[in-house]
């Protein structure tokens, strides 16, 4: 899952810098990715991401950034998203490559991202599980960098399979 990570850090800072127009030239060096953003009342930690587990249906549901896991930040306007999807049969996450950071979409989801009243939101629609498995995706959300950091936060949804239902 680390080496995960730090591809997705990888594309994200390109996409960040590429992105910048003169005015939002980043000053200084980034000095590493810092856990921030926690998107339930139950967060993660550093080694453990927060985990949301969904019924088998059809749906879609919005999530924001519920609270702060450190000082010194704020709860950001925009977010750039990663997410992979986890492959049973390698048992391993799989990345989801999309050339907008904004808008990711797999083989049973779209996950992208809007702001309202100044604050990001992220939008999840996932097709209804008709499978024997639960299926799973990881949300990886980093907004702007503040300061030498880049505040990110990671969720994973588990979609339940049908038989549970």
């Amino acid at each position: 899952m680390n080496n995960l990570k730090l591809i997705f850090t990888a594309i994200l800072f390109l996409a960040l810098t590429c992105a910048c127009s003169n005015d939002d030239v980043i000053k200084g060096e980034i000095a590493a990715r810092k856990l921030v953003y926690a998107f339930t009342d139950t967060p993660g930690s550093v080694s453990n991401s927060e985990t949301m587990t969904v019924s088998s249906s059809e749906q879609e549901f919005s999530l924001s950034v519920k609270s702060l896991m450190e000082t010194g930040f704020q709860i950001p306007d925009k977010l750039f998203l990663s997410v992979s999807e986890w492959d049973n049969e390698k048992n391993d996450w799989k990345p989801v490559l999309s050339g907008n950071t904004t808008e990711v979409s797999g083989s049973f989801f779209r996950v992208y991202t809007e702001s309202a009243d100044g604050k990001a939101i992220i939008k999840v629609s996932l097709d209804a599980n008709t499978s024997s498995t639960d299926r799973r995706i990881c949300i990886f959300a980093e907004s702007s960098p503040v300061g030498s950091y880049i505040p990110y936060g990671e969720i994973n949804i588990i979609q339940e399979s049908a038989s549970e239902i």
